[in-house]
């Protein structure tokens, strides 16, 4: 006897929630037969006020329980022989997996993961997409505008103070960002989107999280290679100089340790650090404390050394005079532009 094939039903009440929610956001779902499915289920194109803008991704859906884990809270999705596929489709390939019994879905940019763990992947070490349940990646009418079409066109969603607020209190990295960049580039006004800031800043220990946040706190001294103007004013940013003035030894050295491979030139992060670090009132002091310091990093005592020079060269050479200053091969070669230039140019 031929029995319905629940799989298959299962799939298409899968396309089908994604289509409804695709229709009711004014874009347009493209369904891909299945004779015709390669890993791919369809084509979604994306509208400003129902307009096309010439944008389009890939879509899998994945219908069912055997797709998400419950007690890891996060969904599944098996990679199979479709990692070539994916990996070079000529379009963004995004996952989504719809949880039949809770008429919810969750999405993952599928080639920022396979892109993320390539090595393992390809090392046969990991056969599947997993990624966790967040509020950012639900799939729905509220959060495909907000959050979904935001990622695949890689700007900010625009959301709420008190909602960005909530997202720092989350333990998801990903939200975290969101509501960093969201409190920066929209509410910097607001002096409480600085304690904020400041505190994500000294409790995390994401190393691009902490890049992304001393970006934001560089505004505040400035300097002449940052490009716009965030929206504070003259109240808040002062609000703010006091925050970064009271920044503690330990602080300080959290901030030296992000800078890169680059150091400290124009356009780098590091650049940002040297602006922060000598907007403090008594950074001169903090500076030679962590400059004696022997039981940091040779590269973090070197950005001290490069800060200090630059902006204390009358009390860097005092220092070298006094053998304050362990002398090293970097000491050296700033000792020898101040022979050579009569000073030390960072810029």
């Amino acid at each position: 006897m031929i029995k319905y094939n629940d799989k298959i039903k299962k799939g298409k009440l899968g396309v089908n929630y994604v289509t409804d929610i695709v229709d009711r956001c004014d874009c347009y779902f493209n369904k891909i037969e299945q004779e015709n499915d390669m890993g791919i289920d369809a084509i979604i194109e994306f509208t400003e006020n129902r307009i096309p803008i010439g944008k389009c991704i890939a879509v899998q859906i994945k219908t069912g329980e055997s797709y998400v884990n419950r007690r890891k809270n996060e969904c599944i999705i098996p990679i199979e022989n479709h990692y070539e596929y994916w990996k070079n489709y000529c379009m963004p390939v995004y996952g989504i997996v719809y949880i039949l019994n809770d008429n919810v879905a969750y999405w993952v940019d599928i080639k920022q993961y396979l892109n993320e763990n390539r090595i393992n992947i390809e090392s046969g070490k990991l056969n599947i997409i997993k990624f966790k349940i967040k509020s950012i990646n639900k799939f729905d009418m509220e959060s495909f505008n907000k959050y979904f079409k935001c990622d695949v066109k890689n700007t900010l969603p625009e959301i709420s103070y008190e909602e960005a607020s909530n997202l720092l209190e989350t333990e998801n990295i990903d939200e975290i960002y969101i509501g960093v960049n969201s409190l920066a580039k929209r509410y910097a006004y607001k002096k409480e989107t600085w304690d904020k800031l400041i505190d994500v800043f000294r409790k995390t220990t994401d190393y691009d999280l902490i890049s992304e946040i001393i970006f934001y706190l560089s505004y505040i001294p400035g300097h002449g290679d940052l490009w716009g103007q965030l929206n504070f004013s003259k109240e808040t940013r002062e609000y703010a100089r006091d925050i970064i003035n009271k920044l503690n030894i330990n602080e300080v050295i959290k901030i030296l340790n992000v800078i890169d491979e680059n150091g400290i030139e124009r356009g780098t992060i590091g650049q940002c650090v040297e602006a922060i670090i000598a907007s403090i009132d008594n950074s001169d002091k903090l500076l030679k404390e962590i400059i004696k310091n022997e039981d940091l990093e040779e590269e973090t005592i070197n950005s001290a050394i490069t800060i200090f020079a630059y902006n204390y060269p009358e009390e860097f050479n005092l220092a070298i005079s006094k053998n304050e200053i362990k002398r090293n091969w970097y000491v050296e070669l700033i000792m020898e532009s101040f022979e050579e230039y009569g000073g030390f140019d960072l810029y």
